[in-house]
């Protein structure tokens, strides 16, 4: 359970700060809750292979352009 925690803290981060950093480098500024967003899109989206092993890439591509859309309005 504590390597799962780890494991998903992990990613959590590095999605996140990647996610801020770009928009950062683009925009030349960003708020601190992009970097819940950034974790949050990279668990999801991820996850996905995970959850649903035969989904063409096109539908992943799509279903994770939905989660990110999403994502970014709710935050």
């Amino acid at each position: 359970m504590r390597v799962f925690v780890c494991k998903c803290f992990t990613i959590f981060m590095t999605g996140g700060m990647i996610y801020y950093f770009l928009e950062i480098s683009a925009r030349h500024y960003s708020h601190y809750s992009m970097i819940i967003c950034g974790g949050l899109a990279t668990l999801l989206c991820g996850g996905l292979n995970q959850m649903f092993p035969k989904m063409g890439i096109l539908a992943q591509m799509l279903v994770s352009s939905v989660i990110i859309s999403e994502l970014e309005f709710l935050l």
